[in-house]
């Protein structure tokens, strides 16, 4: 057990911590310790790919009123929007009633979004932008109808 005066020399870095254990730095460098085994002998069970996984087929948007349309006014209507796109919901964002302050966190929080979740964001006019979930489509019949 270390004392007092121990735990305070090691935490102002004056020494090292002793474990209780000796360590060689040498055999390590070297690779004479280490040796890695099969996963076979560990005893791990390897699974086969699963046989009823398929592809998802994209899913088309024909009509406008699919996709959500949001105006939000301030930066804490940004919840609404990440859930909708989560959902799996075509989200339009209009930044207009945001401050540029604003609209800039609203865009940086779109982009980690559509990033993480392996979807898309494209600006369709000035500060319209449109948030596409992986595997969704539009035609551009729809595209249009959301430019303002």
């Amino acid at each position: 057990m270390s004392t007092l005066r121990q735990k305070v020399a090691v935490y102002l870095g004056l020494t090292e911590d002793e474990y209780g254990f000796e360590y060689d730095e040498r055999q390590d460098r070297e690779g004479h310790a280490t040796r890695t085994r099969p996963a076979a002998d560990i005893g791990v069970e390897q699974s086969a790919p699963r046989a009823d996984f398929a592809p998802t087929v994209p899913r088309r948007i024909d009509a406008a009123y699919d996709v959500v349309r949001m105006s939000p006014s301030a930066y804490a209507d940004v919840r609404a929007i990440g859930e909708s796109f989560r959902a799996g919901d075509v989200v339009s964002m209009d930044l207009t009633g945001l401050t540029p302050e604003d609209a800039k966190r609203m865009i940086d929080f779109a982009s980690g979004l559509t990033f993480g979740l392996h979807g898309t964001i494209e600006r369709l006019a000035g500060k319209v932008f449109l948030l596409t979930p992986k595997g969704v489509e539009l035609t551009n019949s729809v595209r249009s109808s959301l430019i303002p």
